[in-house]
């Protein structure tokens, strides 16, 4: 390569970077020709390959929000949860972190009149052994914050967007998510139950007639006799072997009481 060919490139390189560098995730510079990469291939051809790896690892390994346990010490925690920044970092490091709680984005798709909605079930082979969900209806659908759907600084539009694409990949649904302030739902009865903070917002639609279709593999299937993706009334609800959250969503947004002591008796 000539240098006045190697000069313009360098020059075009340096003019795209100034314009566009916004829309890079990330933008590595390697000089070649000082300290001891000058004449030395094999050494930038290791640094190049090495930085590739790594960053390909990064983009297979999910990202998630997570916020600091001192957090949930504030007695008004809606308002301070407007005032942080959330923090991302690889999945398997934050669920391990005893010192970090995962925001988790649900919402409670039901009608206007309140007295239907829609539940779900997890996939029994994609739950893990210890989660509250596992094997049981949800009131609910929704997941983590993935680094993607930080857009903003803003906390409350990230879980927006987290939200609105969750609603999108589980049951190809397209809604738009009210910016009211939702219902946070915090319970500390098991280990992986402090790790995580439901942000729930209330999705008012039409389900007279409403046929869901499940399109992630996080779910059940709407077969047989299955009743995840359907839709059923609280009060119908309230006769399953339910979790935590979903029995904070009876009483807080359908003013049902949901007694766990009596149905563990029964059962």
């Amino acid at each position: 390569m000539r240098e006045d060919i190697l000069e313009s490139y360098n020059v075009s390189i340096d003019q795209v970077l100034k314009r566009y560098s916004q829309y890079y995730r990330q933008v590595e510079k390697i000089e070649t020709d000082i300290d001891d990469l000058s004449g030395n291939p094999n050494k930038v051809n290791y640094i190049v390959t090495k930085s590739v790896l790594k960053n390909l690892i990064e983009l297979m390994v999910e990202k998630i929000g997570y916020i600091s346990t001192e957090v949930l010490q504030n007695k008004n925690l809606l308002s301070s949860l407007k005032e942080i920044k959330l923090l991302f970092g690889n999945r398997f490091e934050v669920e391990k972190d005893s010192k970090a709680v995962q925001p988790i984005p649900i919402a409670v798709i039901t009608n206007k009149s309140r007295n239907k909605l829609l539940v779900v079930k997890k996939n029994a082979k994609t739950t893990d052994k210890n989660s509250p969900e596992k094997d049981k209806l949800l009131g609910y659908i929704g997941g983590h914050v993935r680094y993607e759907d930080n857009v903003t600084d803003d906390f409350f539009k990230t879980i927006q967007n987290a939200l609105h694409r969750e609603i999108q990949e589980e049951i190809n649904e397209s809604v738009s998510i009210c910016a009211t302030d939702p219902i946070l739902i915090y319970t500390d009865d098991n280990e992986r139950s402090r790790r995580h903070l439901a942000i729930c917002y209330i999705v008012e639609m039409d389900l007279d007639n409403k046929q869901f279709k499940i399109t992630s593999d996080e779910l059940t299937m709407k077969s047989g006799t299955s009743k995840s993706g359907k839709v059923m009334t609280p009060h119908e609800l309230v006769s399953e072997t339910l979790e935590k959250w979903t029995i904070e969503i009876l009483d807080k947004v359908f003013k049902i009481k949901y007694d766990i002591n009596q149905k563990e008796l029964f059962n």
